[in-house]
């Protein structure tokens, strides 16, 4: 199956696929064409949370054996993981971007514990900007759980010129003072 977004529309959605739930995609291809592609178009997979804290409480995303193309001169997003009770587990997929590949963003309701989790296995990552983006949003709570990120036999690569902010591509990037609370 290969979802792609129309060649001609009069007002392209923000994202290919939004969900507020769990996702399973197997063998699929999603990709977004450079010619149709509005500023308004921000990621591929716009995943939403439960926004609960509790670790029983959480919406699943898997993408296995599962391409990813974003190009587009915005640095689209290939996928962005939004609200806190999250798991996602990416195994033989293939993600290319001129953005990021996967960007956190746990949001308003974050208050030290983000109950967010993820893995990476056999896993091809293209990005021009970071394979993780963690945006905290300028939040001021301390973290008492961290956001886990696993990999496991994956190869993360930079194919892409330097974006126009000159910083070169990373593995992860922290926004607002995410880091700095630990």
């Amino acid at each position: 199956l290969e979802m792609a977004m129309p060649d001609r529309s009069t007002r392209p959605p923000a994202a290919l696929l939004k969900v507020r739930g769990d996702l399973r995609v197997h063998n699929c291809i999603l990709r977004n064409t450079f010619i149709n592609t509005s500023e308004n178009f921000k990621t591929l997979i716009d995943f939403h949370g439960t926004d609960e804290e509790s670790p029983d409480k959480v919406h699943t995303l898997i993408l296995s054996q599962t391409v990813l193309v974003a190009s587009h001169p915005h640095q689209v997003d290939a996928i962005r993981l939004a609200g806190l009770g999250v798991r996602f587990l990416l195994v033989q997929t293939m993600i290319a971007t001129a953005g990021d590949a996967v960007e956190i963003q746990p949001g308003d309701k974050f208050k030290g514990i983000a109950n967010i989790q993820g893995e990476f296995k056999n896993c091809t990552v293209a990005g021009g900007k970071t394979a993780v983006l963690l945006d905290n949003g300028g939040g001021t709570a301390m973290t008492i759980d961290p956001i886990l990120i696993q990999t496991r036999d994956c190869a993360f690569l930079n194919p892409f010129p330097a974006p126009s902010s000159g910083l070169p591509a990373g593995l992860f990037c922290v926004q607002g003072p995410a880091l700095g609370r630990g």
